[in-house]
């Protein structure tokens, strides 16, 4: 369960959590995770999922939205090129919908700035330019 993997409780109507990500890190993996439960089903993850480079300058944003009903949690992979990054997370579901979220280093290299020759602006991240979900 990710909240024994090291998960942050994020309860819902706003709750914002900011994971600051090494420059060496070149991608994170996401794993959002509800902690409630409504019967014998897991109660649906909500919550908008923005790359930061820089105070406020949002770089990818990504609206999730998990019903609970295909598995035990929403996980992704986000490239995070550039120096300096940080991954902020709002659980924009109601109050009841709680979940876990754990954000950890996916891949490492040497960091690189965004408007080099070495950076094509190709990403493997599972989210379009557009901010829409790709599935595998």
């Amino acid at each position: 369960a990710v909240e024994n993997e090291g998960g942050v409780y994020m309860q819902g109507e706003g709750m914002v959590r900011t994971f600051p990500i090494s420059a060496n890190v070149q991608s994170v993996q996401v794993i959002l995770q509800s902690a409630g439960k409504s019967g014998n089903s897991k109660l649906p993850v909500q919550a908008k999922v923005e790359l930061l480079q820089g105070p406020n300058n949002v770089k990818t944003t990504a609206e999730i939205y998990d019903d609970g009903m295909h598995g035990d949690y929403f996980e992704t992979v986000m490239d995070t090129p550039g120096y300096t990054s940080s991954l902020r997370i709002t659980n924009t579901g109601p109050m009841t919908y709680p979940f876990y979220a754990l954000v950890v280093p996916y891949t490492f290299g040497e960091p690189k700035p965004l408007d080099s020759d070495s950076y094509s602006g190709v990403t493997s991240s599972r989210f379009g330019p557009d901010g829409q979900f790709r599935g595998w």
